[in-house]
């Protein structure tokens, strides 16, 4: 055991060279109330004594527990470690310290000497690797070709090519005969001949795509991208028909008479239809909204025809459902649209039938009986276009009434 028991007494290190010399001391200071643990690092540079652990306190005893001393330059290194006692040194230890080389004290084991990184070339000692691969002195291209070559032979399909004077491998494939055929080597394939019992059984196997004139596939179809339905989708693709919804609750404070599409009103139709809109093709919607204590111009609601679903499409119809009057209303519109006529000079007819909870011809201003319904006809408009949506609108005339839609329902219904 190391101890400094005084306070004239501490550890010195003498180096013969001017190398880098890491040290790292830890130590223990042991007093009548108790140990603490301490460390002293210190890093020398220079051929001298330098002290790498201090005297402790009065009425202090430190026992040293680790010392490590790390060479860390190309430079061997002599080095003693010393016991100072009020000016007077007793040498320890003194050893040679090589290259990556650390002496290594601890209370329980003592002084060992160990290097740092272990040496290939090394034969002995700690910097010795045991059990090293053996390495070939040259492996050249031709080996690996060998190599390779004693791994892959030729088959009936396939050729395995040698060049010595390029150190390449190459692979050939022979030439491809019978239904199918091609070059040798060559991606580029051709029909050969076949019977119609070959192609029979490459029908029914799945093995190739028939398409007969009705359009109709038999067989596994696979698509490298999305096919283009050229001939349309027919009603029985669409069976419960289109419909949409609203995700979220619209509202509107309004400007005086500005067009405001309803959000998710819109039926867009599939692009391409087989034939366009049939005779009997329906749409319907359900509307539920309200209105503050605001507004006294008419209230009216549209029909928007186009491939935009906004104001920017043609409005078909706009009706006056009533006028407004300051009082708080709300109600449910339903509204439908029926096709009359197909083709690039359509029509249709309409009808809207809303109803409202505040007294008649106030709030929405709509009144109650006969008067209370809509409806006419939209004659030589085009139903035919790609892409094609339905929707609603409505406008507020004089003053600003916030509208607020909390329900929107569309169906489309016997499309073709």
């Amino acid at each position: 055991m190391i101890a400094l028991t005084s306070t004239n007494q501490i550890l010195e290190l003498n180096t013969s060279a001017a190398s880098d010399i890491d040290v790292v001391v830890s130590f223990v200071d042991h007093t009548s109330t108790g140990g603490t643990l301490g460390t002293q690092d210190t890093l020398i540079t220079t051929a001298t004594d330098t002290t790498i652990l201090s005297a402790p306190a009065a009425s202090t005893q430190r026992q040293v527990k680790v010392i490590s001393i790390s060479n860390t330059s190309a430079t061997s290194n002599t080095i003693t470690v010393k016991k100072d006692i009020g000016g007077t040194e007793y040498t320890i230890i003194t050893t040679v310290l090589l290259q990556d080389q650390r002496l290594e004290y601890t209370d329980s084991s003592g002084w060992d000497v160990a290097r740092v990184n272990a040496d290939w070339n090394a034969v002995s000692g700690d910097a010795l690797i045991l059990n090293k691969p053996s390495i070939p002195t040259q492996y050249t291209d031709e080996l690996a070709q060998d190599a390779v070559g004693n791994i892959l032979t030729d088959t009936t399909s396939i050729d395995t090519i040698y060049d010595d004077a390029g150190n390449t491998i190459s692979f050939e494939r022979e030439a491809l005969t019978g239904a199918i055929t091609a070059t040798k080597n060559s991606n580029t394939t051709a029909l050969g001949s076949f019977t119609l019992a070959d192609l029979n059984t490459a029908v029914s196997d799945a093995d190739i795509a028939r398409v007969d004139n009705t359009n109709t596939f038999t067989g596994v179809q696979t698509f490298s991208s999305a096919p283009s339905l050229t001939a349309g989708i027919s009603p029985s693709m669409l069976p419960n028909g289109l419909t949409n919804i609203n995700t979220a609750e619209q509202s509107v404070t309004v400007v005086s008479g500005t067009n405001y599409y309803i959000t998710n009103s819109n039926i867009t139709l599939p692009n391409p239809l087989r034939g366009g809109m049939s005779v009997g093709s329906r749409i319907v919607w359900r509307v539920h909204m309200s209105k503050t204590a605001a507004g006294t111009g008419t209230f009216q609601m549209s029909i928007y025809r186009g491939t935009n679903a906004t104001t920017s499409d043609t409005r078909d119809v706009l009706q006056t459902l009533g006028t407004q009057t300051a009082v708080v209303d709300h109600m449910f519109i339903d509204v439908t649209l029926v096709v009359t006529t197909v083709g690039s000079s359509g029509a249709y007819f309409w009808s809207m039938c809303p109803q409202h909870a505040a007294a008649t011809a106030t709030g929405f201003g709509i009144a109650t009986g006969t008067t209370g319904l809509f409806s006419g006809t939209v004659s030589s408009v085009a139903l035919n276009t790609a892409g094609l949506a339905f929707g609603l609108g409505f406008v507020a005339n004089t003053g600003t009434p916030t509208i607020r839609i909390v329900q929107v329902q569309a169906y489309a219904h016997n499309l073709s």
